[in-house]
């Protein structure tokens, strides 16, 4: 795509997306009362955060490997409900391609555990309508919405350029919207950014497998939650194959990654093995005990 068109094409969609952003913000918190996940405040500078995702490689994690987390600060993302590790925030999906039976599913899950732990939500992609906010009410105070600001493009090279244009050409205030772009972990990250971390840790990312924690063996689930579903059929991650759909996850963190120490000197590290990344980000050193 020619960079003049390209431009164009970023510049609309981008402004269109944070008016969009915050109609839907606008409207949530009128009527439930929500707040904004930029209104906490919160010192993560000191902390280091782990980003935690549903690979069954976060199984692996040893007792002091996960009493070191809880020392620290963490971000659960979407089915984390059902680990009994609690962290300090669990990011859920909302989105309009779920089913009713998907929605009663997690809409459900999340009053169970809200009930039942400490931990705050985050709610994104406030332009869906997949959350019942009203049965959420309760749990006003653990319940915060995320605009997000998008990060456009298929490839690395357009990734680029998106964000050097956001940077330049769409240069005002955004300090209430996260960056978002084909992940979940990708505006996790940018909420462990804007509360100050230096050190970003990935847990259960980039296995070469589907297989998530609760299929094996040694997972047990957390009490009163219902059992798992399986919401990717794929055989693989679609989310980090680039054959299926772009950009693909790495390439992504690619373009982000030294977009997160320019901008917050912040370093990110693989807490797992995590093959499909090994690439990209260096191995996390667990304190020896």
């Amino acid at each position: 795509m020619p960079n003049t068109i390209f431009k164009f094409y970023v510049f609309i969609h981008f402004i269109k997306n944070i008016l969009l952003q915050s109609i839907c913000y606008y409207k949530v918190s009128k009527i439930f009362g929500f707040q904004s996940i930029s209104n906490e405040k919160l010192d993560w500078s000191k902390k280091t955060v782990f980003i935690l995702g549903g690979s069954w490689e976060s199984s692996r994690l040893t007792k002091r490997q996960w009493s070191h987390v809880k020392k620290n600060a963490s971000i659960g993302l979407n089915q984390w409900f059902l680990h009994k590790f609690e962290p300090v925030f669990l990011s859920v999906e909302n989105s309009n391609k779920f089913d009713k039976k998907i929605k009663f599913y997690f809409n459900t899950q999340l009053q169970k555990y809200l009930s039942s732990s400490k931990t705050k939500i985050i709610v994104k992609d406030l332009e869906f309508s997949f959350f019942n906010y009203k049965s959420f009410l309760p749990f006003r105070e653990k319940i915060f919405l995320l605009k997000k600001k998008y990060l456009l493009g298929k490839t690395e090279q357009e990734l680029q350029k998106s964000l050097e244009y956001q940077k330049t050409l769409l240069n005002f205030n955004l300090d209430g919207f996260f960056m978002s772009c084909r992940a979940s972990v990708i505006t996790a990250i940018s909420v462990a950014c804007f509360f100050g971390a230096k050190n970003v840790v990935l847990v259960g990312f980039g296995s070469l497998s589907n297989k998530y924690f609760w299929e094996t063996k040694s997972f047990k689930r957390r009490k009163n939650m219902l059992e798992p579903i399986q919401l990717n059929l794929s055989s693989v991650q679609t989310t980090f194959n680039k054959k299926i759909f772009r950009p693909s996850v790495q390439e992504v963190f690619k373009i982000l990654n030294q977009f997160y120490w320019d901008e917050y000197k912040c370093k990110i590290f693989r807490g797992t093995p995590s093959p499909k990344l090994i690439k990209i980000f260096p191995a996390y050193s667990w304190p020896k005990y």
